[in-house]
């Protein structure tokens, strides 16, 4: 349930309001970082839940805002967030100006007109309509994505139980470690499938890498 504008809501009756100015108790609890963290954080979940903050999609209204800094107890000490607080609508946004980018590992943005698409699974008859344990692939942006292929950087698979394997729009190695180390190298595949992995590569991939390149050049 989003949490709305508190004028919106009940309102307490003014001789409330009036006892609660008075309170030292109340005054400390709304000046503590505690206080200020919780409403924060309560109005950025609330807007997230009603579309008001989407990643990379739309402005956030600017209208309205404040921006502080202080030090939050979680935090190191002698490192401060800045923090913009955001009036938008009905709802109060808390945006962390000091957060850094994560890395998503996108493919190339000059051929975002190619894909990579990796199907796997234990069982040689899970094909895409048979809803596949693993449908992944590649994107050229950097949002934060489930199932997503990220391109040319090592990624690990949780069990070692694959026995159907296809990839398509590129080439991938696959390992029989978590870290895709060379001396663990199975097979790499570009452009095929293989419904029953033979030998020592069914059952055995825990790790795999992809690139593009048809023949997995920078492949460890």
């Amino acid at each position: 349930m989003a949490l709305k504008d508190p004028q919106k809501t009940v309102k307490a009756s003014d001789q409330a309001i009036d006892a609660a100015k008075k309170s030292d108790l109340v005054k400390r609890i709304v000046k503590s970082e505690t206080f200020q963290d919780c409403v924060a954080l309560g109005a950025t979940l609330a807007a997230t839940e009603a579309g008001n903050i989407k990643l990379a999609t739309h402005d956030v209204p600017s209208w309205n805002t404040t921006t502080t800094t202080r030090k939050h107890r979680r935090q190191d000490l002698g490192i401060a967030t800045k923090l913009q607080n955001v009036r938008a609508g009905d709802y109060y946004i808390s945006i962390d100006l000091d957060a850094a980018p994560m890395n998503h590992f996108p493919s190339p943005a000059e051929q975002a007109d190619q894909t990579i698409v990796m199907v796997a699974d234990p069982n040689t008859d899970a094909q895409p309509e048979g809803n596949p344990s693993i449908n992944i692939q590649t994107w050229p942006d950097n949002y934060n994505r489930n199932r997503r292929v990220v391109y040319q950087t090592c990624s690990s698979i949780e069990s070692n139980d694959i026995t159907l394997m296809q990839v398509w729009g590129g080439c991938c190695k696959f390992y029989d470690d978590e870290k895709c180390s060379p001396d663990t190298s199975l097979f790499s595949m570009t452009n095929r499938q293989d419904g029953q992995l033979k030998g020592k590569d069914n059952d055995s991939i825990s790790s795999f890498w992809c690139t593009f390149d048809l023949n997995c050049a920078g492949a460890p």
